[in-house]
């Protein structure tokens, strides 16, 4: 069956399905299980949809976008259409924030849809023809997965047979569970991708380019590196299902998975490899042109022509239009984003750009929003459109600042846009320093060209373009600004651009470069004039808004200037570009696959697999909470033949090393002489502080090195972890009178009304910074929070640290406690009393006496800190959105995901606001502190 991936934001409840048909005898119809069961979690699913479309499977998954990221609790639901019962679709569904189930995104199972399996339970849906995002799910259980893999395999295979290419041929009805697929018909009919997993086979090579181009990455993986030309998609299918339905345990059937996929993937990998290396023999170059353009609005409406910062001489083949502050940064935005409040601003661009060009792609995040547009005679030769954004704001997590990206292929060459708006602090470049390492570290995209790589990070691109209002100052007077710039001495403010000085000191952008710049600072402005700030505040003008590339990509700047628009504060910039890009001439890359795999082939069939490792224990003796430590190793191909490596589980176990350790790489190949040097890195987070704390876990693990058709090694991992306060329990703080790494607790009889730790905190803040502008809305500086750790752990004084880094450390610390200040066991009570005031404050008589002392003396001093409000300028609701999670939150187990409930969204953030605010704002009850 065909079948699409749906997400609706308003639920519909449907009459009962026509002609009286029960759900399974309908399933019966199309060809599916004849025993499904109607599901509880069916029904609810049931009650989304409309009478012309009905339920056929439903499982709870876990969104998990990369490694290290928050897992949310989402559903995957299989949909047909009464109507049309090869037309299928799997709705994305989750709650709403009044705890409503809703579908939140739409993916048609057309023939160029991707689904592909990865470890842990985890898989991955894509569909490239229309641009959508990659979704990154986990499923529950391993029955969950096998059932759905195998419901989506004939989906897949029956979109290939029927040729369905895109919504508006086909698929309709998804057009009203989400309206945004109304826009997303192509205007010309766009290629399917290249295949995943290799190149177009060749005559002799070991996966026929007959096999289905979508279902590769999930059917081979099943199937194993034993499939040969000649396989039908049938065929395939009857593989995948007998290894599914094969009578070992669960585990034993995963790990031979994971085994055959990382081989293959190894195999692929360095294949690609030396493709790439090879890159000039069968590719030619073609010169396009690219412009960028930037514009923090200020929350303002569009409102004038814009057409003189767009528009140029000769018309660029692509557009990538970044804006910032799109919408105002209230706390209500930055929590609740909502993309229709871009609509405005896109219909200016849309309007102003005309007929010549196609909207391919649009992202935003609160106020940060990026759209590229082509010439439509350039579609078909884009492809592997993929967004992803960051949020690096309040705490160094939410959205009102950070950045978005949109990254593609565009003919042979692979493009990153990336749009950006860093923190505003005037006095330190460090949080914008900081921030752009945090967009290029968590900005991340399937990547499809690198089987080793998993995730494909910002820089991997051949062009990469970084823009936006990057808020780097002028480190020189106000008046000696303006002086200078009526002068025309651009040149002499450039030396202090803030810009230019990190980037020569090596603090952050150095991996990109920029025009020359001719033009005047482009902040702040009066708006709707062209005069520099006359307010109170006279802020200095200074060079915000910037277009950058990264060294090394072909790429010529053509202009680069900025444009006099008064909507703003802010001036508009524009850049135009002319890039050089790579076009495959397809019989000379094949000729090259061929030599390839013909040499391939020959070191393979030469010998066994030989490697040395250069040691097989690593020992780590300095671990401490909240910093990765590292160490590696080297293995060497010894051999005569190509090593393909990889690290496996153990039995009855399904990841190969415990949560606390990271691998890198975890498979690979090898070709004889080559090194590969492998990375353990230890990394003590919450969860794994409170288990070390509590002497439930320590830091050993036994790592299992195979190698195909070889032997295996065995490497030990140990680290000896320095004890902490993050991680432990208030009533273990309490009842330790000294520094947790010196203290012996056994002698002391009496119990502190508070941890120690925490009021050493709390007085440094009280001491030194409560006047602090935006106090715990900045992030801190992680080298000196590791000193405050280390301070508190040992008992040593605190230096001169930054107010912020303190801040920071006190809202880490409250969450890091094994039980939360409001006890678990009272979570759902407080969401449920969030909106009385009364029933609130009756929650507070069942606190237990430490964590009740405790919630009185940081309400008390989160009060005494809004009464500075007018030099902090912090709000009630600022410090609910940051100090909600540290007082009450659910339970997390490092084993267990988030699961069993699709309430868990920002209605439950909303709710613990409503929590906090009532005793914050006076409302909830002034309970005295017991001495």
């Amino acid at each position: 069956a065909v079948g699409v991936v749906v997400a609706v934001s308003t639920p519909w409840r449907p009459p009962s399905p026509p002609h009286g048909l029960r759900v399974n005898q309908a399933l019966h119809c199309v060809g599916f299980r004849q025993e499904l069961e109607m599901t509880e979690l069916m029904r609810q699913v049931e009650k989304l949809l409309r009478n012309t479309e009905t339920c056929r499977l439903a499982i709870e998954v876990s969104s998990v976008k990369v490694v290290g990221k928050t897992k949310k609790a989402r559903c995957l639901a299989i949909v047909t259409n009464w109507e049309h019962q090869k037309e299928i679709a799997v709705l994305h569904v989750k709650a709403s924030r009044l705890g409503k189930l809703a579908i939140a995104t739409v993916f048609p199972i057309l023939n160029d849809f991707r689904f592909k399996l990865k470890d842990n339970l985890q898989f991955e849906i894509h569909l490239p023809s229309m641009g959508s995002d990659v979704l990154h799910m986990e499923a529950q259980t391993e029955e969950d997965l096998r059932t759905f893999t195998a419901e989506i395999f004939r989906a897949m295979n029956m979109a290939r047979e029927e040729n369905f290419q895109w919504v508006g041929e086909t698929h309709r009805w998804v057009i009203a569970y989400d309206s945004r697929w109304a826009k997303r018909q192509p205007p010309q009919a766009v290629p399917a991708p290249a295949p995943v997993l290799m190149p177009a086979a060749e005559t002799g090579s070991r996966i026929s380019s007959t096999l289905p181009t979508l279902v590769e990455g999930a059917m081979l993986r099943a199937a194993g590196p034993t499939a040969v030309s000649g396989v039908d998609n049938v065929e395939l299918e009857s593989i995948v299902q007998s290894k599914m339905n094969r009578t070992q345990s669960d585990n034993d059937v995963f790990r031979k998975m994971t085994l055959q996929r990382n081989d293959l993937e190894a195999r692929e990998d360095w294949i690609r490899r030396k493709m790439k290396l090879r890159e000039a023999e069968f590719t030619e170059t073609k010169t396009v042109r690219v412009l960028l353009a930037t514009y923090n609005v200020n929350g303002k409406k569009p409102g004038e022509d814009i057409s003189g910062w767009l528009h140029v001489s000769e018309k660029p083949d692509v557009y990538a239009i970044g804006f910032q502050e799109i919408v105002d940064l209230t706390a209500q935005n930055v929590l609740f984003d909502d993309p229709t409040r871009c609509k405005p601003w896109e219909d200016q661009l849309i309007k102003t750009l005309g007929n010549d060009y196609a909207q391919v792609l649009s992202k935003n995040l609160v106020g940060v929003y990026l759209s590229v547009f082509v010439k439509h005679q350039h579609i078909p030769h884009i492809r592997d459109l993929q967004s992803d954004s960051a949020g690096i704001g309040l705490m160094g997590m939410m959205g009102n600042k950070g950045a978005v990206a949109i990254r593609f292929t565009f003919y042979d060459s692979s493009f990153c846009f990336i749009c950006a708006h860093l923190s505003a602090d005037r006095a330190s470049s460090e949080g914008r320093n900081q921030g752009y390492h945090d967009i290029l570290r968590r900005v991340t995209f399937l990547n499809d060209e690198n089987a080793s790589g998993g995730n494909c990070e910002l820089l991997n691109h051949d062009v990469v373009f970084w823009m936006g209002d990057l808020n780097y100052r002028i480190s020189l007077p106000d008046d000696e600004v303006r002086e200078k710039i009526a002068e025309g001495d651009i040149k002499y403010l450039l030396e202090y651009d803030q810009l230019t000085m990190e980037k020569k000191a090596g603090a952050a952008f150095v991996e990109f470069t920029e025009a020359p710049i001719t033009f005047p600072p482009t902040y702040k402005y009066d708006t709707g004039t062209n005069q520099y700030d006359t307010s109170e505040k006279q802020r200095p003008p200074a060079w915000c808004d910037r277009v950058l590339w990264k060294k090394g990509c072909k790429v010529t700047p053509v202009t680069y200037g900025r444009h006099e628009l008064l909507t703003s504060d802010h001036k508009s910039v524009s850049s135009l570009f002319n890039c050089d890009i790579k076009v495959i001439v397809e019989e000379k890359r094949r000729q090259t696959h061929q030599q390839i795999l013909r040499m391939l082939d020959t070191m393979e069939n030469e010998a066994m697999p030989n490697i040395e490792v250069d040691r097989n224990m690593i020992n780590l003796m300095d671990v401490k909470y909240g910093v990765p430590i590292s160490q590696s190793i080297t293995i060497e191909n010894v051999g005569q033949i190509v090593a393909q490596f990889s690290f496996i589980p153990k039995l009855e176990e399904k990841r190969f090393c415990k949560t606390w350790l990271t691998v890198v790489p975890e498979f690979g190949m090898l070709t004889p002489g080559e090194k590969q040097v492998i990375r353990f890195t230890i990394f003590v987070d919450n969860i794994t502080a409170r288990q070390l704390n509590n002497l439930e876990d320590t830091l050993d693990e036994i790592l299992i090195l195979h190698l195909k058709n070889g032997r295996d090694y065995f490497i030990t991992v140990s680290g000896k972890f320095h004890r902490s306060c993050f991680g432990s329990s208030l009533e273990q703080l309490c009842r330790t009178p000294d520094p947790v790494r010196v203290s012996n607790a056994a002698h002391f009889t009496k119990q502190l009304s508070l941890p120690k730790e925490l009021w050493r905190m709390v007085d440094y803040i009280y001491t030194f910074g409560m006047d602090q502008e935006e106090l715990f809305l900045i992030s801190g500086d992680p080298l000196e929070m590791a000193h405050i750790r280390e301070a508190l752990d040992t008992g040593t004084e605190f230096e001169a640290f930054r107010v912020h880094s303190m801040a920071e450390t006190l809202v880490q610390f409250l969450e890091s406690l094994v039980e939360p200040i409001v006890p678990y066991k009272l979570y759902l009570r407080c969401l449920d009393s969030s909106q009385s005031c009364e029933r609130c404050r009756q929650i507070l008589i069942d606190l237990p006496p430490v964590h009740y002392s405790v919630f009185v003396y940081m309400i008390a001093f989160l009060r005494e800190v809004l009464k500075h409000k007018e030099k902090n300028r912090l709000t009630a609701e600022n410090l609910a959105v940051v100090f909600s999670n540290a007082f009450l939150h659910a339970e997390v187990t490092a084993t267990a995901n988030v699961r069993g409930s699709f309430f868990i969204t920002d209605m439950l953030n909303q709710r613990k606001m409503e929590f906090l605010l009532h005793f914050l704002t006076g409302e909830g009850a002034e309970p005295k502190v017991t001495p």
